[in-house]
């Protein structure tokens, strides 16, 4: 997570998946794109654990990378 310190800001509330309740499977994800769930956001829809599987780190890691990184890797899986 990003440290925050002086901002005023706890770094959970910035967290791009703050505020996801609904939980998908990837295969799921990979068809379609469920009502309410932005086409490029699906990754933020996945189980903690489907999404360490399927990407090989956890969230917090993904959103560090570059957005470049961060669409080809949802292209890689089928999630783009």
């Amino acid at each position: 997570m990003r440290d925050n310190v002086g901002t005023g800001v706890d770094a959970a509330v910035q967290t791009p998946t703050a505020g996801i309740e609904e939980i998908y499977p990837l295969e799921q994800l990979q068809k379609e794109c469920p009502a309410g769930v932005a086409a490029h956001k699906k990754q933020d829809y996945l189980s903690p654990e489907d999404f360490q599987k399927t990407f090989g780190m956890d969230k917090d890691a993904f959103y560090e990378l570059k957005d470049w990184k961060q669409k080809d890797l949802r292209k890689e899986v089928g999630l783009f």
